[in-house]
């Protein structure tokens, strides 16, 4: 299913903010439906042509389910940890509007980094925060999400998990972690398997113990090896969190479900 045919689906666009990219688009929305599949875009916190319409496969699979992509703005024009603060914007709209049932999460590439984050979302705005010298007060924002949502499920698809490593893997990926971040201290302090911070340490948020964590990987990645996979499991593991694994030949890394031989095309994608 193309963007095109992806438009004729009954769709709309529902802003949580005031800039451009502050929206969500919604598909195949209906109170009745038990289940909801929200998508988290990739493209190295700066590219304009990943949005929500990459959802196209996701929502051909799933026509019984609701369906949200959520946008969010860009760096180089905002820093880390400013991205993921949109996101708990929207899943806070999407959980305050809509009769959303169990909620299934998927992030792609830098996506994946965002639900990774969102495990201690609290210690890692307030901490991102500090880079950007930022007074802005987000307790009733962190609160709201912290007491109303809690995810079904959890899809890590080809992603980011230690942007520290990730350097030292890629060097050349400087140009787009630049654009993102302030300083090294900035960069290591993003995701719990970098951060120094004691307060990783404590128990995860917006789960439970019925909580499904699901980690993709194609193995013809062009962009990131299996390493960045490996330490995310080295981290579940260490955590004592139950984890499914699944590695398969789904295409380069923008075609792990977006292609003809992405995961949604071979019914990897539960609800």
């Amino acid at each position: 299913m193309t963007a095109t045919e992806l438009d004729n689906l009954e769709s709309t666009i529902v802003a949580y903010g005031s800039h451009e990219l502050q929206n969500m688009k919604v598909f195949n929305y209906a109170p009745t439906n038990d289940h909801t599949f929200v998508y988290i875009h990739g493209g190295a916190w700066r590219d304009p042509s990943n949005t929500y319409d990459e959802m196209a496969p996701v929502v051909a699979a799933n026509p019984d389910a609701n369906h949200i992509g959520i946008n969010y703005r860009l760096s180089p024009g905002i820093k880390y940890p400013e991205h993921l603060i949109d996101v708990l914007r929207a899943l806070e709209l999407i959980k305050s509007r809509f009769k959303a049932g169990k909620i299934t999460l998927l992030g792609h590439s830098v996506g994946a980094t965002m639900i990774l984050q969102l495990l201690h979302f609290k210690q890692i705005v307030k901490n991102g925060l500090k880079h950007l010298d930022s007074e802005e007060d987000l307790d009733d924002l962190l609160e709201y999400v912290d007491k109303n949502i809690v995810f079904e499920q959890l899809l890590f698809l080809d992603g980011i998990y230690d942007i520290v490593e990730l350097l030292k893997e890629y060097p050349d990926y400087s140009s787009f972690v630049d654009d993102a971040f302030v300083n090294a201290e900035h960069v290591q302090d993003a995701t719990q398997l970098s951060s120094k911070n004691p307060q990783l340490d404590e128990t995860f948020s917006l789960v439970s113990k019925n909580t499904k964590f699901v980690i993709y990987q194609s193995l013809e990645d062009e962009l990131l090896s299996m390493k960045q996979t490996h330490l995310l499991i080295d981290y579940l593991a260490s955590k004592n969190q139950k984890f499914s694994l699944h590695v398969g030949n789904w295409g380069k890394h923008e075609e792990i479900y977006a292609g003809d031989r992405s995961i949604v095309f071979h019914g990897k994608v539960p609800k």
